[in-house]
């Protein structure tokens, strides 16, 4: 008698008490696990993405002990490092500091990369699959990717009912957009936790001040809404615009005291992020590194990537100069606000609850907490999108929507959120006959917003991964130069990361350019062009566009088979524009594998 009894109470524990609270949260994390397994298995075909391949380059040589020394270097890295030391030098040869990326990214990848198995001879593989440091940081993102699904249930039961934190949660794990961003291996799973932490932080200030709460805690809260602005920026560079609507948000809560809170979050942002930010400017000069000239990128002054190619990029020169410089950054704000609005803005978050976002600015939340959050959202928005317009370089253009410089989508888990409440106000005032149609009504909503994920298990699916980023190729062209050599490629990132060589990106003209580098800085052992470049328009891109410099260079060798006169890497292994790529090197470094022609 006594044991049925207690059987009672542990089964109406399981369906009413604590036992079913952790019934459910085992359910949400076997369907989170079951979709990270078919998404990779179906979807997953290693990285593509220039970005993700310098991050992840840049962390394995932290896990390794070189600190922030980069592999993939760019031109205007080397000048800026150059110019700004007493020696003139670069430091290619003692090992290049990177000056282009934020730590924060790098440094948490740092400690994955160092227990991650290290390549075999990948050209030995028969069937070749995925690179291991591909999946590790994959693995990494989505364990990011089911924080930031926690984050999101936590929000919406703060801010409406247990209904509409279920929904959103699942919705956030249905949307493809973010396992796309997850397998990509850059940085905006973080942010976007980042950010929900900011968020939530930013709602306990406002409740707290609301309510009266101690002068300690609004001060804890305070600095840590500062501190996370930073580590945003320290993600993202772009984002320490971010701590501009923070300022005003804390100012505008605060009910008392409002100068000394708001100095307090501006002072934790300083104190964290300033001490890299000097190191930037020790390093080169700029506070930003290279990032520093990115609004200039991607502009009739400097179209394409010629802006990190160039060795001694040129302003001064420019005839009106300053109002030169002027017309284009308006061009390029204006032009990439247009572009924003008309085709990102409308698809943020990868689904419709865009809409029921904008539709909820016309509704007045009972909460006041979630109103005033949401008017948050919607100021940053309305700030990043100029932000976004002027920051954005030939990166957007190479990775449309799956971009590091894509800033509104690390806002669209919030978009999320207030979608989904404002879709149960409405449908709470809907009269529904039986419990059941209510849930047919709920599961059709939910199927219906994640239909692109569900459409992404379709055929056709993605295949391995192909050239220019194939990583036994690159892995075999890098392996013919050592450790502590130096290859010239249009695609530097890859051979940093998949041949872990140090690689600087093809420089504007060969015949002064790489000569700067190759006589004063660092002899270039080989030079590998590959079919990111060759497959692209030939008049307009090698001879009136960013390749310009090498465009008879490139014609010479692929009609008339010989190298220019005067350029010192003559040897191929086999023989020019092989499967379309250009691989030259100084001496015949490949004799035991057979083959090579000299030039």
């Amino acid at each position: 008698m006594l044991g049925a009894i207690k059987l009672q109470e542990w089964i109406h524990r399981f369906e009413l008490g604590t036992g079913a609270r952790y019934v459910r949260w085992f359910l949400a994390l076997a369907g989170f696990i079951a979709v990270a397994a078919l998404y990779d298995f179906f979807c997953f075909r290693g990285m593509n993405n220039a970005e993700a391949m310098d991050a992840a380059q840049l962390g394995r040589n932290i896990g390794e002990g070189r600190g922030f020394q980069t592999f993939c270097v760019r031109p205007l890295s080397v000048s800026l490092t150059a110019r700004h030391r007493d020696d003139r030098t670069s430091l290619l040869k003692e090992g290049h500091p990177d000056i282009s990326n934020p730590p924060v990214y790098p440094l948490l990848l740092a400690p994955l990369l160092r227990v991650t198995p290290s390549a075999q001879d990948l050209a030995l593989l028969k069937n070749f699959t995925v690179y291991p440091g591909d999946l590790f940081i994959a693995f990494l993102n989505q364990v990011l990717l089911g924080l930031g699904m926690l984050l999101v249930f936590r929000l919406a039961l703060a801010w409406f009912d247990p209904t509409v934190a279920w929904i959103s949660a699942i919705l956030f794990v249905l949307t493809e957009l973010y396992w796309r961003f997850s397998v990509s291996g850059l940085s905006t799973v973080l942010l976007m936790d980042v950010v929900l932490v900011l968020v939530w932080i930013l709602s306990a200030f406002e409740r707290g001040s609301r309510e009266s709460a101690g002068t300690r805690r609004l001060v804890w809260l305070a600095l840590a809404a500062g501190a996370v602005t930073a580590m945003a920026m320290l993600t993202r560079y772009s984002l320490g615009w971010l701590i501009v609507p923070v300022l005003v948000f804390v100012a505008v809560c605060a009910t008392g005291q409002r100068i000394k809170l708001t100095g307090i979050a501006f002072l934790a942002f300083v104190v964290i992020g300033g001490p890299w930010l000097a190191r930037n400017v020790v390093s080169s000069g700029w506070i930003f590194g290279t990032a520093t000239y990115a609004p200039f990128a991607d502009t009739f002054i400097f179209p394409g990537d010629t802006l990190e190619r160039s060795i001694l990029p040129q302003f001064r020169g420019l005839p009106g100069h300053t109002w030169t410089l002027l017309s284009a950054l308006t061009q390029k704000t204006v032009t990439g606000t247009r572009d924003i609005l008309i085709t990102e803005l409308p698809r943020l978050g990868g689904n419709w609850l865009w809409a029921f976002f904008l539709i909820g600015l016309l509704v007045r939340f009972q909460n006041v907490n979630p109103s005033r959050l949401r008017w948050f959202v919607t100021g940053t928005l309305a700030l990043m999108v100029p932000v976004q317009a002027l920051a954005r370089t030939h990166l957007s253009v190479e990775a449309p929507q799956i971009n590091s410089e894509n800033l509104l989508v690390v806002f669209s888990p919030l978009v999320l959120v207030f979608g989904v409440g404002l879709f149960f106000v409405l449908f709470d005032s809907l009269q529904m006959p039986t419990p059941a149609l209510r849930y047919g009504a709920l599961a059709v909503f939910v199927i219906v917003i994640s239909l692109p994920m569900f459409l992404a298990f379709a055929p056709p699916r993605p295949r391995t991964t192909s050239p220019p980023y194939y990583p036994p190729r690159i892995q075999q062209v890098s392996r013919y130069l050592n450790t502590n050599e130096l290859m010239m490629s249009d695609i530097p990132w890859a051979v940093a990361w998949y041949g872990e060589r140090q690689c600087v990106s093809v420089t504007l003209n060969w015949r002064k350019d790489f000569f700067e580098i190759n006589d004063y800085q660092k002899t270039v052992n080989g030079l590998y062009v590959s079919t990111r470049t060759t497959d692209t328009k030939f008049f307009s891109t090698w001879f009136a566009g960013e390749n310009r410099g090498w465009g008879a260079f490139l014609l010479q060798a692929l009609v008339r088979r010989e190298v220019p006169g005067g350029f010192p890497l003559r040897r191929a292994p086999e023989g020019l524009f092989t499967n379309g790529e250009l691989l030259l090197m100084d001496r015949d470094r490949w004799s035991d594998k057979g083959g090579g022609e000299s030039f």
